[in-house]
C-alpha cells in the first residue's frame, strides 16, 4: 500500500476522486479517515451495509437475501 498524498488527493475534481477511491484497501480508507477524511454517518452506514453484504455473499453465496432473515 502506498501512503495517500492527501495534497494531491484534494486537488483532483470529483470523478478523479471517486475512480482513485474505488480501488482503495480496507486500510487505504481507514488511513484516509484517521489522516484526513470525514464521512457522515449515512456514508458510514452504506459503506457497512455493503461490506456487510459482500461479507455474508463470501460466506453464503449470492443467494444470500437480505430481506430474509436467516
Amino acid at each position: 500500500m502506498n501512503p495517500i498524498d492527501f495534497e494531491k488527493f484534494d486537488s483532483l475534481s470529483e470523478e478523479e476522486k471517486q475512480a482513485i477511491s474505488a480501488q482503495w484497501t480496507d486500510e487505504e480508507w481507514c488511513e484516509y479517515y484517521i489522516n484526513q477524511g470525514a464521512v457522515t454517518i449515512d456514508e458510514f452506514f452504506q459503506e457497512l451495509e455493503e461490506e456487510a453484504i459482500k461479507m455474508a455473499n463470501e460466506k453464503y453465496g449470492n443467494t444470500h437475501n437480505k430481506t430474509t432473515e436467516s
